[in-house]
């Protein structure tokens, strides 16, 4: 089941086994075994991928804020 959808979640896997073999297994277990037949586990997307005008926008903020940091070591010396 995991092996032909990458989507599914151990608890899933362990609620079919459940109701297939009639025997509970944790998901814990479920997680365990697959990462030690190389089963990775699944990625979650962690946020937004950025448009070409937000990197840039991202960009252009960072270079001043560089520009400030530069500019108050210069001071201190």
């Amino acid at each position: 089941m995991a092996v032909t959808d990458r989507s599914v979640t151990s608890r899933t896997v362990a609620q079919y086994i459940e109701s297939v073999t009639h025997h509970s297994v944790s998901a814990c277990i479920i997680r365990r075994r697959s990462q030690q037949i190389g089963l990775s586990a699944r990625c979650p997307l962690l946020g937004l991928p950025l448009t070409q005008n937000h990197r840039r926008l991202r960009r252009h903020w960072c270079d001043e804020r560089r520009m400030w940091v530069h500019h108050d070591s210069r001071i201190r010396v």
